[in-house]
């Protein structure tokens, strides 16, 4: 009645991808030591974006969502030589996220396409400026990019408004630090507020 809308909420090769990885171990990632990711799949396979891509089909298509929400190392990411091995972790990122979203675009011009960096560096560091790079081109593709560490800023606070500036895209944040309850607990014996 007001118009609103919910987004999908869409992992991009991470958060989710269990049952795939399982059925398809080839589209399988790396982690860190090269060891076999138990979370991320690989964009070196080709396979592993046709995975994607057909959820997004069958989502956008059955669904009437008003974006995509695109979360993409939730659950950690590949860092085989083609994924985080080769643009670090933050261009893997940006580059995967950019992919995703031209997709969404083509297909569907009118959703709104936002993304998240949660755990694209660890808490407490911030961009830097080679980061920054591949973040001010992923913001050409998307609507809005969520500064959301959970534990901090990605960005720092003092270098926000001149990186808002180069970015095309909306910014926001989601209030720097989170407070997750047990998901056991009773949740109406207790009341945290969020702003």
């Amino acid at each position: 009645a007001r118009g609103m809308k919910l987004a999908l909420g869409l992992g991009t090769y991470s958060w989710g991808y269990d049952g795939i990885i399982e059925a398809n171990p080839s589209v399988r990632g790396k982690g860190p030591s090269g060891e076999p990711h138990r979370h991320a799949m690989c964009d070196a396979n080709p396979q592993s974006f046709e995975y994607v891509t057909k959820i997004l089909d069958f989502a956008l298509s059955e669904f009437d969502f008003g974006g995509v929400h695109l979360e993409s190392c939730d659950l950690g990411c590949c860092f085989c030589p083609e994924c985080a091995g080769k643009d670090g972790v933050v261009g893997y990122n940006a580059r995967i996220n950019q992919k995703t979203a031209d997709y969404i675009k083509s297909k569907w011009p009118d959703k709104i396409v936002y993304v998240i960096t949660i755990n694209w560096i660890a808490p407490g560091k911030h961009f830097t400026e080679a980061d920054k790079a591949h973040v001010v081109e992923l913001g050409k593709h998307i609507d809005c990019l969520f500064d959301q560490g959970h534990q901090g800023y990605h960005l720092a606070e003092n270098e926000r408004r001149e990186f808002i500036q180069r970015l095309g895209c909306a910014y926001g944040t989601s209030g720097k630090l989170w407070l997750y309850p047990d998901a056991r607990w009773d949740r109406s014996s207790y009341f945290l507020p969020y702003v």
